[in-house]
């Protein structure tokens, strides 16, 4: 269990994931939308001494007031309506293990009060009982907005922000470790194939892969990758004896010209990116351009991003 990364960047995440791994003071993880902070968690938890124990994962985003007290701390028989047998929260059920909590930041304010009760006391009171349960849970949590902003705004508690924030770990942007890219994509494309077939991308496509910023992150490569192998194997056709796949530029421009028609690429901020991707994205910008005739729409299509974005690299790079 780990990352799937050749980058010095995500390195040195995991190597200080590794050193708070042996703590039970809580985490925060930071980061964007897509950047693999569950599977961050996850790692954490594999890496710890709590690591034969359970790992549990809730949404926050997912939990109504009235359903957070009971999907976190349980209810006893009859506490509401509906109520017809006890129910274990998952503080209880991941006792001895760890419980990460995504999109903290979701947290209605009065179920905050109860979540720092229970880090700091190691117990948690069911609802509808009168009394307290122990829970030994190593608590990660995380967020995609900052949290620090959001206390200050009085929309989450400054004392659990406090208590979450003992140890942080920030997951960078995949434009961040633009490495990764490569190893990611032919991850993704392995596990969407069929059996007893195999991918391959050009280093054409790989290219035009690493100019594409992916504002989704991973989760966002995933579902390009997905779309790359069912448009390979549909340019293949039905060839029975075709044991490989090969994903084109031309491929990966279609799968991103989806992408951007349901997701269009704004102008993103050019902090961490690397001189290879810059590189990687002047080539890419300027073949398309020389392909379309200098007409920026178009190019702009083929790699996937806005047009604003492509404008926006086109004047970057000084091209014509």
């Amino acid at each position: 269990m780990g990352f799937i990364t050749s980058s010095e960047v995500m390195r040195r995440l995991c190597r200080r994931a590794e050193l708070f791994a042996g703590s039970d003071e809580p985490i925060l993880l930071t980061g964007e939308t897509g950047t693999g902070k569950t599977v961050l968690a996850e790692y954490i938890h594999a890496c710890s001494p709590r690591a034969a124990r359970p790992f549990g994962v809730r949404n926050c985003a997912a939990l109504t007031p009235q359903l957070a007290v009971s999907e976190l701390f349980g209810h006893s028989k009859g506490a509401f309506t509906g109520a017809d047998a006890a129910r274990v929260g998952a503080f209880r059920a991941c006792d001895g293990g760890t419980l990460f909590l995504d999109e903290v930041s979701r947290l209605d304010m009065q179920i905050q009060g109860a979540v720092l009760k229970a880090i700091d006391e190691g117990k948690i009171q069911p609802l509808g009982s009168d009394h307290t349960e122990a829970a030994d849970v190593r608590l990660i949590a995380a967020s995609n907005q900052n949290l620090w902003n959001l206390c200050e705004t009085g929309r989450f508690a400054d004392d659990l922000f406090y208590r979450l924030a003992v140890l942080t770990l920030r997951v960078p942007p995949l434009r961040e470790r633009i490495e990764d890219i490569p190893h990611l994509f032919r991850h993704f494309l392995g596990s969407s194939l069929a059996p007893g077939l195999a991918c391959e991308a050009t280093e054409d496509a790989l290219a035009r892969l690493c100019a594409y910023p992916f504002p989704g992150n991973v989760r966002e490569l995933r579902s390009v990758a997905m779309r790359c192998s069912l448009l390979a194997m549909a340019k293949e056709g039905s060839e029975p004896d075709k044991a490989v796949v090969t994903i084109d530029p031309e491929i990966v421009s279609e799968a991103l010209a989806v992408q951007c028609e349901f997701n269009p690429v704004a102008p993103l901020p050019d902090v961490g990116i690397s001189d290879r991707t810059h590189q990687l994205r002047r080539q890419s910008l300027e073949s398309a351009l020389r392909r379309h005739g200098g007409n920026i729409s178009a190019a702009a299509s083929e790699l996937g991003v806005s047009r604003q974005t492509a404008s926006k690299w086109k004047r970057q790079y000084g091209l014509h």
